[in-house]
């Protein structure tokens, strides 16, 4: 998560608070799309 609040130059706090709110919001479906795309893409 902190790639992406160095990317967006935005605090990594916000980006967490994104993050779990997504995950609330499609009952878990984002946390699994991340975790596939984590383990499927390059660095």
């Amino acid at each position: 998560m902190r790639s992406i609040a160095d990317y967006f130059d935005i605090d990594v706090n916000i980006v967490r608070a994104g993050a779990v709110l997504t995950a609330f919001v499609t009952g878990g479906t984002a946390v699994l799309l991340y975790l596939a795309l984590w383990m499927l893409l390059p660095e």
